[in-house]
């Protein structure tokens, strides 16, 4: 059940919905990327910052592509492989 209704046959759809996709989570992965260079810069001190950085990029990511997902699923029906 969805919102709005597609043809998911047609490659351009799916092309523009894949770089709709990309595009929401690169502008969240950057946008994370300078706050949490802010955040760790003023509040971390010592040589983990990589590793404590790259951690809380996978783990806010991983939650943000299923959100992202499930979005989209429920408003256009997109993303039923990577939901199953």
């Amino acid at each position: 059940m969805t919102l709005l209704r597609f043809n998911h046959k047609n490659f351009t759809t799916a092309f523009f919905f894949q770089a709709f996709f990309s595009a929401i989570l690169l502008s969240l992965a950057f946008y994370l990327n300078d706050w949490l260079d802010h955040l760790i810069d003023e509040k971390v001190h010592g040589h983990n910052k990589k590793h404590i950085k790259a951690g809380i990029h996978m783990g806010v990511l991983f939650v943000i592509t299923f959100v992202v997902i499930y979005i989209l699923y429920f408003i256009f029906g997109w993303g039923k492989t990577f939901l199953g």
